[in-house]
This record gives C-alpha cells, sequence and structure tokens, in this order.
C-alpha cells in the first residue's frame, strides 16, 4: 500500500556531519545514510505513529527534503503543523535555507472538544 504525503520542505544548504547530526538531534530522528555514499537518499526517520512517519532526504549534495507521510489515516492537523513549525526552527537555528513549504489540503482538523450540548 503507497504512502501519501501529509507535508514537505524543501531545504537548501551545506550539511556537515556536525550539522546533519544537530537536524536529527532536533527532529527525533533516528540515523540513517552515510554522507560521503551518493546512493543514500535516506538520512533520517521517526515514526509519530505506526503508520505515520517523518523522514529527511537529500537530493543533492546541499538539497535536502523533509516529508511527513501516513499510511492510512492521515495525521491531525496539529500534528502537522507542529511537525511545520519544528522543520522551520531547525532550518533557522542552523542556518538552513526554507525553499518550499507543502501541506497537503486532506489533512483533518485538529482535535476539539465536542460541542457542548443544549
Amino acid at each position: 500500500m503507497p504512502m501519501h504525503l501529509a507535508l514537505s520542505v524543501k531545504l537548501r544548504g551545506e550539511m556537515p556531519p556536525a550539522k546533519l547530526l544537530a537536524v536529527r538531534e532536533l527532529l527525533g530522528l533516528t540515523p540513517d545514510g552515510r554522507l560521503d555514499d551518493e546512493d543514500d537518499a535516506s538520512f533520517g526517520h521517526r515514526a509519530l505513529r505506526q503508520d505515520v512517519l517523518l523522514d529527511l532526504y537529500r537530493h543533492r549534495d546541499a538539497e535536502w527534503r523533509l516529508r511527513l507521510t501516513y499510511l492510512s489515516e492521515p495525521p491531525a492537523a496539529d500534528t502537522v503543523e507542529r511537525c511545520r513549525l519544528d522543520i522551520l526552527d531547525a532550518a533557522a537555528r542552523l542556518g538552513l535555507t526554507v525553499e518550499s513549504v507543502w501541506v497537503s489540503r486532506g489533512t483533518p482538523p485538529a482535535r476539539t472538544s465536542p460541542p457542548p450540548s443544549a
């Protein structure tokens, strides 16, 4: 079954080992890949839920993408927004340029309390 995209953030900037480690730590990502291996595209991942993943990919030497994907039930809007803000904060703290941010329109609204009974 294919994964669906809830959030995609494209970053640009050099990512030496110390900066890559910092990105992983700030976003709670488990390390993947090696910077000196051009075949490795995935550089970190975190399961927010069994079927909701946040992944860091390298597309070129200084082009990176963070993607929040899901298998069946989309994550709530507050989860997507928290990830978006965490990514933007990490990019700002580490001097990475945010080139684009895409959020799925199919993300359900944030969960709120039911309306009071009449």
